[in-house]
């Protein structure tokens, strides 16, 4: 019997080795389940926070290639606007020209208007003795006849007559004259290239003016 107590202290002993080692594990387990857990779950939230920041960067990429795109159409639109209303200018004007031109060609309508030119030159003076300057190529034109015209149109809008001397030492030979008081402080220039850059300053501030409502 006494050999027998020793044997079975033994299984005991193995057995509550064996408990205790199972017990052990299984905590080592449970930890390791508990900080697996943990980790995932900060994994987790890593993960969400980077796809967060990239989504961002995503939203901040699309809307700078967004407001990029906004600016290269607007951008578009301005230089077709611009070149459109260039290409207006320059037919109206190339119109004018042409039609200066053969105005010029034609001597009797050409001196009529010469005429009015030259009444409203003397009158933009407005002195008792204005100098008309035109182009040597008008000199047949600017005759007795001529002169006479010019008095009494300048008789009928100021009410008195003006000394009027003329001189055809005009460089520009498009057509028109200029006038200029006797101190030669005082010049109106009335020539067809004059009134021709007045008209095209004019014309593209009204197509400026509208093309700015049409854009409206």
């Amino acid at each position: 019997m006494s050999a027998e107590i020793p044997h079975r202290g033994s299984e005991e002993m193995v057995k509550s080795i064996a408990a205790d080692a199972d017990a052990q594990i299984q905590a080592i387990l449970a930890q390791a389940s508990a900080a697996a857990a943990t980790e995932s779950a900060k994994a987790a939230e890593e993960a969400n926070a980077i796809r967060a920041e990239i989504l961002a960067r995503t939203d901040e990429k699309i809307a700078k290639l967004n407001a990029r795109e906004q600016a290269l159409a607007k951008a578009e639109a301005k230089r077709i606007e611009l070149s459109a209303r260039e290409a207006a200018i320059a037919a109206v004007l190339d119109r004018i020209q042409q039609e200066l031109s053969a105005l010029r060609a034609d001597q009797e309508t050409y001196s009529r208007s010469l005429q009015l030119l030259a009444v409203e030159s003397v009158q933009g003076i407005a002195e008792p003795q204005v100098k008309l300057r035109f182009a040597a190529a008008d000199r047949a034109l600017v005759n007795g006849a001529f002169l006479d015209a010019v008095n009494a149109g300048v008789q009928a809008r100021m009410g008195h007559n003006c000394a009027v001397h003329v001189s055809f030492d005009l460089m520009d030979d498009s057509g028109g004259c200029t006038a200029e008081s006797v101190s030669g402080h005082i010049i109106f220039d009335n020539t067809f290239a004059r009134r021709l850059e007045q008209t095209k300053r004019s014309l593209r501030t009204a197509i400026v003016r509208e093309a700015a409502n049409y854009y409206e």
